[in-house]
């Protein structure tokens, strides 16, 4: 029975091992590196270049802003423009503030060369953080990003979206294949939760 058991466990460690070694790793922070831009409502956004300049400010103050519509009218957009081609993995949106201009949701789009195509739309960022992860389902391969499609269902001021700083965090490993965590203390003789 001992035996059967250290086979089991040896069997599950070397799973672990394997599907760790495609666990895509974060990086680093790439937005400070990148051409930025942003558009709304006719004209360009606000301090756009203190967006991605490492200068995070405090929760309740504003460093840039989109302009746009109330509601916006989903032609605003924010892009992160490369001169290689990036892994892409995760943004982080730290807001302004959080009692109105808050975006709540979006899509974000690469670059296929001559195109934006959809990459992921999210939705439902807590208004109650003052900064929110959007974790891609699976990394994206481009020179280029862009939020696009602005939601703002929040409380207050349903417009021009504010923000402190934006960061687009680079993953190691392919764009393809899922995002995962590790598994961790996984062994069949422990009960699950």
């Amino acid at each position: 029975m001992k035996i059967k058991l250290l086979i089991v466990r040896i069997i599950i460690l070397s799973l672990f091992l394997l599907q760790n070694s495609f666990v895509k790793a974060q990086i680093a922070n790439i937005a400070p590196s990148a051409t930025i831009d942003a558009f709304g409502a006719g004209q360009p956004g606000w301090q756009w270049s203190q967006i991605n300049d490492n200068i995070y400010g405090t929760c309740g103050t504003q460093l840039a802003f989109v302009w746009t519509a109330a509601p916006p009218a989903g032609t605003e957009y924010m892009d992160w423009i490369w001169p290689t081609s990036k892994t892409i993995g995760k943004v982080v949106i730290f807001h302004a503030q959080t009692t109105g201009r808050f975006l709540t949701g979006g899509t974000i789009q690469r670059w296929n060369g001559s195109a934006w195509v959809n990459h992921h739309t999210f939705s439902g960022l807590n208004q109650a953080n003052c900064d929110n992860e959007i974790i891609f389902p699976t990394l994206m391969n481009s020179t280029r990003l862009r939020i696009t499609n602005f939601t703002m269902t929040g409380t207050g001021q349903n417009s021009n979206p504010n923000f402190r700083e934006i960061e687009i965090w680079e993953y190691a490993g392919s764009s393809s294949g899922p995002v995962l965590p590790p598994i961790a203390n996984f062994f069949p003789s422990q009960p699950t939760v």
